[in-house]
């Protein structure tokens, strides 16, 4: 079971930090194969989502955008979730559907009439769908992996 936190860009430890871009650039960079910026600038806005294990460990983590926030130009009424990661060791036991209830459940405490959205990667529609979320849109690539945005039904 997972300890989840939440905190703001400067809310964050040196540690905590370090070990979202870790988890990050393991998954997106290295497993996927993906080279891209994941140090965007977006995470100075942005409210963090990670969980840690018993020992410390983070093992998860999302990066949320609240209704206002100015996040790539998406309409201000919306929030949007993204950088979604779940170490490998913990895929298949039900851990990405418990960030996703913890980080629609952070945006709804805040906001609790906002649209939701995200840009997902095209293979994870299902995983998304299971939360509520429909495609909206037209796929498109992005850092040469196909995206949908997904808006909360």
């Amino acid at each position: 079971m997972l300890t989840w936190h939440t905190a703001a860009f400067d809310d964050l430890t040196a540690r905590q930090l370090h070990d979202i871009l870790r988890l990050r650039s393991g998954i997106f960079q290295i497993e996927q194969n993906c080279l891209y910026a994941d140090i965007d600038g977006e995470d100075l806005g942005a409210l963090h989502i990670f969980g840690t294990d018993d020992a410390g460990r983070l093992l998860a983590a999302a990066r949320l955008f609240m209704p206002g926030d100015i996040y790539q130009g998406a309409p201000q009424d919306m929030a949007w979730i993204g950088r979604v990661v779940v170490a490998a060791t913990l895929r298949g036991h039900g851990v990405g559907h418990e960030l996703m209830r913890v980080c629609l459940a952070t945006i709804r405490a805040r906001h609790p009439t906002a649209m939701i959205a995200l840009s997902a990667q095209a293979h994870l529609q299902r995983f998304y769908a299971a939360h509520g979320f429909l495609p909206h849109g037209t796929p498109y690539q992005e850092d040469d992996i196909p995206h949908i945005e997904m808006r909360l039904t």
